[in-house]
């Protein structure tokens, strides 16, 4: 069974709801304690930095999946880090 905030995603409805805690007439998905929101001002990246003459990169791992600017990163076999 679906609740109403659920539908509302999958059709692309945008709602401000109020700050009711019933399931059945919310119209966005539940907050949680921990949610952050998103900044309106992106921060910019950091800055590259040069890679010694001496230095080398090495693979740790493989790009499993990503959202946002969040990153799954699936270790390598064998490889701890």
């Amino acid at each position: 069974m679906s609740r109403p905030w659920q539908e509302d995603i999958k059709n692309g409805v945008s709602s401000k709801g109020d700050d009711e805690d019933d399931e059945d007439t919310m119209t966005e998905p539940p907050k949680t304690k921990n949610e952050v929101a998103a900044s309106s001002h992106a921060l910019p990246p950091p800055p590259l930095l040069p890679i010694g003459e001496h230095e080398h990169i090495v693979a740790i791992g493989e790009i499993v999946s990503v959202v946002g600017d969040t990153m799954v990163v699936q270790s390598l076999k064998g490889r701890v880090v």
